[in-house]
């Protein structure tokens, strides 16, 4: 589900750039699109912050307490 979109995309955009006609790549161009959006605005009202493919999956986001790159503790989920 991760990738779908971006491989959706790059399918329809290389076929059109190769000259394709076609509605159906249209259409699957634009629906990569949509997905892209519709998984941001996923991740910005899941008060977690998952992705559009964690829900899916049933994952969760656990804080492991680890210091991050810059040596600070990371904040606790």
């Amino acid at each position: 589900m991760k990738f779908a979109p971006w491989q959706m995309a790059h399918t329809a955009v290389f076929h059109l750039l190769d000259g394709s006609t076609s509605v159906a790549l249209v259409a699957l161009s634009i629906i990569a699109q949509v997905l892209v959006l519709a998984s941001i605005g996923v991740m910005t009202l899941d008060p977690r912050h998952r992705s559009f493919h964690d829900l899916i999956a049933g994952t969760q986001l656990v804080g492991i307490g680890a210091a991050s790159a810059t040596g600070r503790p990371c904040p606790q989920m």
